[in-house]
């Protein structure tokens, strides 16, 4: 090998280091992307309480508010039915109206902070709670069941008569490309329904 070889390899060798010492990412760096889990696109309060429509929390007795008929045809004294319903005002401000061609395909993804457990592609089955409720959703029977709130209220509250009027949660809805859909209609801050 001549001096020159060597002294090139040198070089080399320095360059490597460098580079090495001080990286450069020539790669572009994407834009940061809008947060989709939280407001608008998620109801993530902790303080969002969701109760029970359809049937009781043992699971036989109908709700006496309920008439066991889900705004879409839907059963709702069915226990093993997995849905939810959300207020007038967000279904209307979110999807544009209240006919099936704008509520269908669209899912609810609802999260439990009581038992930590995610259900996944909820259907929306009615239309409620009421606005002056200052709740943002309502579950069946099944979904209860599904979040693990029932045996929960069982081995915490035991007789039905002493549990609380629902279970804290938050919920996101996704349409049916499976992209999180804006939630609208909302007073995020005070975790109602705007005007409410």
């Amino acid at each position: 090998m001549t001096v020159d070889q060597i002294l090139a390899q040198i070089d080399t060798l320095r360059a490597e280091i460098a580079a090495l010492l001080n990286p450069v990412n020539t790669a572009p760096m994407p834009p940061v992307p809008e947060n989709m889990v939280l407001e608008p696109y998620g109801i993530v309060n902790p303080s969002t309480v969701m109760t029970i429509f359809g049937l009781q929390w043992d699971g036989k007795t109908p709700d006496p508010g309920d008439n066991g008929k889900g705004a879409w045809g839907a059963n709702t004294r069915n226990p093993d039915l997995v849905g939810c319903a959300l207020p007038i005002k967000l279904l209307t401000e979110t999807f544009g109206g209240l006919t099936p061609d704008h509520i269908q395909g669209n899912v609810i993804e609802v999260y439990s902070h009581v038992t930590e457990k995610t259900v996944y592609t909820v259907d929306i089955v009615d239309e409620g709670p009421a606005a002056w409720t200052h709740r943002l959703i309502d579950g069946t029977w099944g979904l209860h069941k599904a979040l693990g709130h029932i045996d929960y209220g069982l081995a915490n509250y035991g007789d039905f008569n002493k549990w609380p009027a629902g279970f804290h949660v938050s919920y996101w809805i996704t349409n049916a490309a499976g992209k999180a859909v804006e939630i609208k209609g909302v007073d995020f801050a005070k975790g109602r329904i705007i005007g409410s």
